[in-house]
């Protein structure tokens, strides 16, 4: 069981200016810097990743050469280059060392991620011992390719990309995959990438849905959270929402395989789409959580199948949860759970600045989620 203690310091995450996440690409891509060029074969410190911020914060890209160990009489050196690509917050807020305290949790998990991880360990000891002059490239810079790859930090060595590439959460970021839009035909599509067709709900969708206002435009979130237009589109969604959960209990029951390989092709395209080499990171409480989906992930899916089990439910949001019923629905044996999240959206600024509802089919990972996809 957790300390107190522990659970306290975990909780009392400083509020900060900018996206957590947006500052975790940096920080994590320091930290694979350093294990580059301070520390390739030794552990990266706290000292070794400020080192490189400071560097790349008085340059804006760093890059740097960093000499390979002495082999006879040839000493080469190799190049190594970190390109920060993130939105205007993140970077004034590191730009201000007095602001690290504020994400120690950040650095802590970085440093661990990067001191842990055996293939970047091996590749850093390769570059410093092989008397050949490399090109290493650390590329943090997730805003820069959003609808071309899953990766937020990208690892080149001689201009090819390496089975590095890291997809980053941190901690509240459980999501990793949607789709976005009011009306049916976005939930048949979420339904549909695990195999399933929730057509059959359309009846009972539109009842709800009718009655949902989708042409007013707001003055502000309080008044149109005042309406009826989230409880109607929640219901509507909640009506497909459990012919889908109905239909994947009976695939399960009768152990259907197509259902279970569906699941697992649907889990391994939200996270990382056909990307084979990317690893999905998760900063949480000073430490990290990774998951990476290859053959193994596909034979531990088939090995749990037999424990897994859905659940529906509808307090606010309709939620579908699939888990490990030996474990419980909480955290720990959650795989991952279907969401339909209502919101009110923004549009303009200033005095015409007016919100109007919308609808997100999000997809969250627990913690089995992790514990299944190991491919290293």
């Amino acid at each position: 069981m957790k300390k107190f203690r522990s659970y306290l310091l975990e909780k009392a995450v400083p509020k900060i200016m900018a996206n957590r996440g947006d500052v975790a690409e940096v920080l994590v891509g320091a930290a694979v810097t350093a294990k580059f060029y301070a520390k390739p074969v030794e552990k990266v410190t706290r000292k070794d990743v400020e080192d490189i911020l400071q560097k790349v914060i008085a340059t804006g890209n760093m890059s740097v050469t960093r000499p390979d160990i002495a082999s006879g009489t040839t000493q080469v050196s190799d190049g190594i280059r970190f390109k920060v690509g993130v939105p205007a917050k993140a970077w004034e807020f590191i730009k201000n060392s007095r602001n690290w305290p504020d994400v120690n949790d950040l650095f802590d998990s970085a440093i661990k991620y990067v001191n842990s991880d055996r293939r970047l360990g091996l590749q850093a000891r390769v570059m410093y011992r092989n008397s050949k002059k490399n090109d290493i490239f650390i590329n943090s810079d997730g805003t820069g390719d959003q609808k071309g790859t899953k990766a937020d930090i990208k690892l080149e060595i001689d201009g090819k990309p390496t089975r590095n590439q890291i997809s980053l959460k941190v901690k509240g970021g459980e999501q990793f995959a949607q789709v976005a839009g009011v009306g049916f035909e976005k939930i048949i599509t979420i339904w549909k990438k695990l195999g399933i067709d929730v057509s059959s709900a359309k009846d009972a969708y539109n009842k709800h849905f009718i009655k949902a206002d989708l042409e007013t435009r707001f003055k502000d979130r309080a008044s149109i959270n005042q309406t009826a237009v989230g409880e109607n589109l929640r219901a509507a969604a909640g009506e497909a929402y459990k012919v889908g959960a109905d239909k994947m209990k009976t695939a399960f029951t009768n152990a259907d395989s197509d259902m279970i390989h569906s699941l697992a092709m649907f889990i391994k395209s939200g996270a990382v789409k056909e990307e084979d080499n990317i690893e999905l990171v998760k900063l949480t409480g000073g430490t990290f959580q990774r998951a990476k989906f290859g053959k193994k992930f596909e034979e531990n899916m088939k090995a749990v199948a037999s424990s897994l089990t859905v659940e529906y439910s509808r307090k606010t949001d309709p939620i579908v949860k699939i888990y490990d019923k030996s474990i419980g629905s909480g955290a720990k044996g959650l795989l991952i759970q279907i969401r339909g999240k209502y919101t009110a959206e923004s549009s303009g600024s200033g005095d015409k600045k007016v919100y109007k509802a919308y609808f997100r089919n999000i997809v969250e990972a627990g913690d089995l989620f992790f514990e299944l996809a190991t491919d290293r």
